[in-house]
């Protein structure tokens, strides 16, 4: 059971979160490497780790490096100074925002596993002792 303890996460994380993709027509002046755009939905958890890809489609390292959750506004550096270009982010969404009782309920979910395992470590050993 600890071993997937990996496993379960990733798989809660994905019940909770929904993939949004969008793209956008970028233009950077002289010596500009970064831009700002403005995402549809809010960023999950308000944290620029679930932006799950920025690509570009000319030859450039874009990535997303700051957010700001009350404009929504994903900044994207690494970007070619003085070109146009398209830019396509994927990033996540929460998924249970309609569904109050659900993101209370499976959020702990996690809690709930590790001490399950505790308490089976520990029955284990009782067990264990009391058979001597």
């Amino acid at each position: 059971m600890a071993i997937n303890l990996p496993t379960v996460l990733n798989a809660i994380q994905d019940f909770r979160t929904d993939l949004q993709s969008q793209s956008y027509q970028v233009s950077t002046g002289v010596g500009v490497t970064s831009a700002n755009v403005v995402l549809s939905s809010q960023l999950w958890d308000d944290n620029v780790a679930h932006v799950t890809s920025v690509s570009s489609n000319i030859s450039e390292p874009a990535t997303a490096s700051s957010y700001d959750s009350s404009t929504k506004t994903l900044t994207i550096t690494g970007l070619t100074a003085n070109t146009t270009r398209t830019l396509t982010v994927q990033y996540k969404t929460a998924a249970l925002d309609d569904y109050t009782a659900a993101e209370d309920f499976i959020k702990h979910v996690p809690t709930v596993y590790v001490f399950g395992l505790i308490g089976l470590a520990m029955a284990i050993m009782v067990g264990a002792f009391l058979r001597g």
